[in-house]
């Protein structure tokens, strides 16, 4: 019996069509929530990002964030975290200083980009938000590096941060991890949280990123619009999300 559902935001959740969640899919979260079921986000995206999103309403009962390097409840008090620690926090922290490479920098509180380029630009254009301000890095503990540039100066700058992991997000932007980090490891921490198994749950994405979720859950779903990758590890691909794809797949599994 499915306890619990995870959502991915971008692509899945949230809409850039509509610059929203469909309506079919708010349908569908309220009335998993009637059933009892949890409903809980999983996104690369940072705690402050996702507060600005219509998901308030929605009654989230908890967060996997940042690519599953922060866990928080359903009020955003973080339980659980994996920062970047000895040589690498030192390699990430002096790419973000040489500043050859726009990147940002995610502490649990905030983000730091260190300069822009017309990929930044065309980034925040496509996501429709603002340009975060150039600013410098205060100590806190990083638990994520966003790099702006193609997947293959990405890479180039991946291998110089030991024990890393790559995740990207598309063909010019690629977040960059503990190799311990993912997902994954944020949804098993959830799950102690939670006093549930991972048989028990179903996971919704469309991202490369979204991979070994989709694996790891009883269910795992890929969105129609969704990466080859994402596809490729999930038991069900659902229709876009345009397309009602969220709605569609919990009717096909009689979860809703």
């Amino acid at each position: 019996m499915i306890k619990a559902v995870f959502f991915d935001i971008d692509g899945t959740l949230f809409s850039y069509s509509i610059q929203g969640i469909p309506p079919s899919a708010i349908k569908a979260l309220k009335l998993l929530k009637e059933k009892n079921i949890l409903c809980i986000i999983a996104t690369g995206r940072h705690p402050k990002e996702v507060r600005l999103l219509p998901l308030h309403q929605m009654n989230m009962d908890g967060y996997v964030l940042l690519n599953g390097q922060i866990c928080a409840d359903q009020n955003f008090v973080p339980f659980f975290g994996t920062p970047f620690s000895g040589p690498a926090l030192k390699a990430v922290l002096q790419i973000f200083q040489e500043k050859r490479i726009p990147v940002m920098l995610y502490s649990s509180e905030r983000f730091y980009l260190n300069t822009f380029t017309d990929e930044v630009q065309e980034t925040y254009n496509y996501m429709q938000r603002p340009l975060p301000k150039i600013d410098g890095y205060q100590g806190e503990d990083i638990y994520q590096l966003t790099v702006y540039a193609s997947n293959k100066q990405a890479e180039f700058w991946g291998n110089q941060i030991p024990d890393c992991k790559l995740l990207h997000w598309n063909s010019f932007v690629t977040d960059i991890i503990p190799s311990e980090g993912g997902k994954m490891k944020g949804i098993r921490k959830m799950l102690e949280h939670i006093h549930c198994s991972p048989d028990e749950i179903m996971a919704f994405g469309d991202g490369q990123n979204d991979a070994d979720m989709l694996e790891f859950a009883g269910i795992g779903v890929a969105m129609g619009n969704g990466h080859p990758e994402a596809k490729k590890h999930a038991d069900f691909i659902t229709k876009d999300i345009d397309d009602d794809g969220i709605f569609y797949a919990l009717k096909h599994f009689n979860i809703i």
